[in-house]
């Protein structure tokens, strides 16, 4: 227990020897349930859900009222593809009651992916977070920043995704395309990986902290020191999140966007950064506590260098007409499951593939297709691959079938680079509406469902082969089509960003509180 103790403190600074200790520890104490929890924790935070998995259930079993067990087991189950099962242990968890911050963190992100948790739910339970971590915190109510709305800004970025992750193709076009007369940029990783992706994004900074191993309030502190003007959390309610630095408000403007897709809960985050079709006006405004910064582009999507060639239609060379997805295990609920199911059905001949899958889940899968009505030779699985070999893969591939409730984001922008649209259909929250967010803004709405019933019918009618001639004539002009959307090109993400912020600024320059933000475009 003492190694675990350790173990624990130093995972806290984010110190990698925890792991040798706490795999230490469970050497010695095999049979200690509060050693299998803290290894199968640690072993989940990073994504290693196959080996958490066992360590957690024996956690549980010893002490089936531990919220921390719950909740991270249901993540566990949630990233194997188990929602039923995460489903259920969230709904064991008393979300509305429980006093452990971690705990409900997690389950806010477990949530999004349920269907059955309605919008109003999600929001109280998001805001239930957001009042337990202000209770702990007392917020920072003066600052030294100088009211000078013209003046040169410092903004700091928050997150712990500078490195080899998909936030580095969203950050690194913004930061490389800001006005640095107009700002300063600065880093602060809670994450002690140091790649070269890490490097990248260090040189492109005016001001770099690793703040992994600092308190909240120390991390604050350096904040305050630095004079950052304009706070961004790219983390949300995901993994290394930091949303107790933004807790203290060690900045006079905080913003909260990009990694995840709906609000944190705190009343001192002041806006929450989207597109107006990711987000269209007047209809979000009551899932945040943030006020919501709306602008014509949020994010734009980088190419990966060296991706392989765009190829001709599959099924018009004569292949079976072929859906596929490349979304994470995760993502693949038991509605999605059942709405591909009814697309399968209603195309006879047409064949699905499914990337990313281990063993356990092509198993899954497959039981929940044959419960369908959809035989398992109509079914292909891919192992997960290097990124040549995934792109690659889009070729066989005529449509790609969109995920729900948590909708595709960048393996939607990846598809269309590689010549293939995503079907989908969106819904109430902002998870729901990242596929239709991007099909817009590329002037796809013909692959925007209505609802379950029409997602079907598009396909089936994408899948005729009288449809043939047209999806072949998309497939060869989607890089073009990208090219020139605001999605191909960083300019007026950049833009929104840098005149949102302004306009944030500006506010508090005059005394005056958040409000919602409509950012006009540039004229030209």
């Amino acid at each position: 227990r003492a190694l675990v103790n350790r173990g624990l403190l130093l995972n806290q600074r984010g110190d990698p020897e925890a792991e040798a200790l706490l795999r230490r520890a469970r050497s010695l104490g095999a049979h200690d349930a509060r050693v299998a929890l803290a290894l199968g924790a640690y072993l989940r935070d990073r994504d290693q859900f196959d080996e958490a998995l066992p360590l957690l259930e024996e956690a549980m079993a010893a002490d089936p009222t531990n919220q921390a067990c719950v909740s991270a087991l249901s993540v566990c189950y949630l990233g194997v593809g188990r929602h039923e099962e995460a489903a259920a242990l969230f709904r064991r968890l008393d979300t509305t009651k429980t006093p452990h911050l971690g705990a409900l963190g997690i389950a806010l992100f477990v949530g999004t992916h349920i269907a059955e948790i309605g919008v109003d739910e999600l929001f109280a339970l998001h805001r239930r977070f957001g009042e337990l971590l202000e209770r702990e915190r007392a917020p920072n109510t003066h600052w030294e920043n100088e009211r000078d709305p013209a003046r040169r800004l410092r903004v700091g970025f928050v997150s712990g995704d500078f490195r080899r992750h998909a936030m580095a193709g969203f950050v690194q076009p913004l930061w490389d395309g800001m006005d640095r007369s107009a700002f300063e940029v600065f880093a602060y990783s809670s994450h002690r990986t140091n790649d070269e992706t890490t490097a990248q994004l260090r040189a492109a900074t005016d001001g770099w902290c690793d703040i992994a191993g600092l308190t909240d309030e120390r991390a604050a502190d350096r904040i305050r020191q630095d004079g950052i003007d304009v706070l961004v959390d790219l983390s949300g309610h995901t993994a290394f999140n930091r949303l107790g630095v933004f807790a203290l408000k060690p900045a006079p403007i905080q913003i909260s966007s990009y990694g995840y897709p709906a609000t944190t809960g705190l009343t001192r985050m002041d806006y929450y950064l989207a597109d107006t079709i990711f987000a269209p006006p007047g209809r979000m405004d009551g899932q945040f506590t943030e006020k919501l910064m709306l602008g014509a582009a949020n994010a734009a999507f980088q190419p990966p260098a060296n991706a392989p060639d765009v190829a001709p239609l599959p099924s018009a060379g004569g292949a079976p007409f072929t859906f596929g997805s490349f979304n994470r295990m995760s993502k693949l609920t038991p509605r999605t499951v059942e709405l591909w199911a009814a697309v399968l059905r209603a195309t006879p001949g047409s064949r699905l593939v499914i990337g990313a899958a281990d063993a356990p889940g092509e198993a899954r899968l497959r039981a929940q297709f044959a419960a369908g009505g959809v035989e398992g030779s109509r079914l292909e699985f891919l192992p997960r691959m290097d990124t040549t070999s995934y792109l690659k893969a889009h070729d066989r591939i005529d449509l790609l079938l969109d995920t729900s409730p948590y909708a595709g984001g960048t393996t939607t922008c990846l598809g269309l680079w590689m010549g293939v649209p995503t079907l989908t259909v969106p819904g109430p929250t902002l998870p729901s509406r990242a596929g239709a967010a991007i099909l817009e803004r590329v002037g796809l709405m013909e692959f925007i469902a209505s609802d379950a019933g029409d997602f079907v019918a598009r396909a089936a009618d994408f899948a005729d082969p009288s449809a043939r001639e047209r999806l072949a004539a998309v497939r060869a002009g989607l890089r073009e089509r990208m090219g020139a959307s605001n999605i191909g090109s960083s300019q007026a993400a950049i833009e929104t960003f840098e005149d949102g912020a302004r306009m944030a600024w500006q506010r508090w320059c005059e005394g005056l509180p958040p409000a919602p933000l409509l950012v006009p475009p540039r004229s030209r």
